[in-house]
């Protein structure tokens, strides 16, 4: 059983930051490669974000930001008894009642005041 869920490949989710046309926008570009095993994939993943910062008084900002996640599916396949009967590798159970809640893509908008002393 062990080797069902052993990766075949390495993760790798890197996420870089840009000035483009103002200094006071960052943009955000992110990918994850994903994860592939015998009984379980994770699909590649895109990140897209954006930070604007307005001062509001000397030493004194407001930013707003949003980002969200795009991809990632989760994929799981069932392993087969001697009889083809389908159940879920890690505890047996029949793999028509195995109902699995995968984490959900990452999305937000934060807001900020921040001051500097």
């Amino acid at each position: 059983m062990s080797d069902f869920y052993k990766k075949k490949n390495n993760r790798t989710k890197l996420i870089s930051n840009f000035l483009l046309n103002s200094p006071n926008t960052v943009y955000s570009f992110g990918y994850d490669t994903g994860i592939a095993a015998e009984k379980i994939n994770i699909e590649k993943s895109f990140f897209l974000g954006i930070v604007h910062v307005i001062e509001v008084y000397k030493k004194s900002y407001f930013s707003i930001s949003s980002g969200s996640w795009f991809g990632g599916r989760v994929v799981e396949s069932p392993c087969y008894d001697s009889y083809d009967r389908e159940y879920w590798c890690q505890n047996l159970m029949a793999w028509k009642d195995y109902q699995p809640v995968y984490p959900k893509n990452l999305s937000y908008i934060d807001f900020k005041y921040f001051i500097q002393f």
